[in-house]
């Protein structure tokens, strides 16, 4: 292993999530699957590629987890994060870097009752960031629509011709599950035999189906695991189509995992978090440190106040000592 190679893992390491208590560490799993796939490129020079599923929506939870349903100052953070790794890597490799942005809005959006059009302008809203940013040289997208519709470019796309061909894609997907290899299998029996599954199913129950599902009450949990089910396999045909249109590239997730086949990354400063912007809001103490969390967490602390940006709902800072 070259020495760029046990640099760039020990990046990519250094932005690890924390494990999930009692999940154990197969990490080392991981850096063996990818160690060749990085030499490969270093040998050539090529450029190194990470594909991140990510940046669907905002929580329907606009009450207690965010701002509002456009992205705001927590997109910001997060894709300065992403972009301050990405240039981490590009500092000890000179083969160049990108990160590709995968949005899975409209792998959910049907499911948790979020319309198309709100996934469209969330995209395109995340995407001007980049653009303001400056970040495009490292960061760049891709869309349900490129991955499994070559006619598609994700520069040309239209909102009309996006929103007119959602439904269909999402029934490419459908037709995606079960998996070829393990026909038949149901959701308990998959749970069962994958690890990583089972840490994203608990999530969907008990972090995001928690608020996200305003029709349905926290006592449904019948009605919870229903689609949390949905979920579970949607995410699992689209991971499907992730791993075969993105074969040759680093995998990385804001899913906790054992680290056995991907990188699960935090989008904060703090590792431990597993919080994302489109389920948080942020706040920013005097000493000009980041703190994500549910915007009900700002609400009722009176130590912070509410920033709009062009007059909408951004972020919370901390007040100065003569404004408490």
């Amino acid at each position: 292993m070259s020495p760029e190679t046990s640099t760039i893992l020990s990046i990519l390491e250094s932005y690890r999530l924390h494990l999930p208590d009692g999940t154990p560490d197969r990490g080392c799993e991981a850096h063996a699957k990818f160690a060749p796939l990085i030499q490969r490129k270093v040998d050539s020079g090529g450029p190194i590629t990470m594909v991140f599923p990510g940046f669907p929506f905002k929580s329907p939870d606009a009450k207690t987890k965010v701002l509002g349903v456009l992205p705001d100052m927590a997109e910001e953070v997060a894709l300065t994060y992403l972009h301050g790794m990405c240039e981490e890597i590009s500092d000890c490799y000179k083969g160049g870097v990108e990160l590709i942005i995968v949005s899975d809005g409209l792998v959910y959006s049907d499911i948790l009752g979020v319309p198309d059009s709100t996934v469209w302008a969330y995209g395109q809203a995340v995407r001007k960031i980049v653009r303001d940013k400056g970040f495009g040289d490292l960061l760049k997208f891709a869309r349900l629509h490129t991955m499994l519709d070559a006619w598609f470019e994700e520069e040309e796309l239209t909102e009309e011709a996006y929103l007119a061909n959602a439904v269909r894609l999402r029934k490419e997907l459908d037709v995606m599950v079960p998996a070829p290899d393990d026909a038949g299998e149901d959701v308990v029996q998959y749970l069962a035999s994958n690890e990583d599954a089972r840490t994203t199913y608990d999530v969907y129950l008990n972090n995001i189906l928690e608020h996200d599902l305003v029709n349905v009450h926290s006592s449904q949990s019948n009605q919870k695991m229903a689609v949390a089910d949905r979920m579970i396999l949607r995410g699992k045909a689209y991971a499907t189509a992730i791993g075969s249109i993105f074969s040759d590239c680093i995998r990385l997730s804001i899913h906790a995992s054992s680290g056995s086949n991907k990188f699960s990354i935090s989008l904060f400063p703090d590792r431990s978090s597993t919080l994302t912007p489109w389920h948080a809001a942020v706040g920013f103490d005097l000493d000009e440190s980041v703190i994500a969390g549910p915007r009900e967490l700002f609400d009722a602390n009176p130590k912070y106040e509410l920033v709009r940006h062009n007059t909408i709902p951004y972020y919370y800072r901390e007040k100065s000592n003569h404004e408490t």
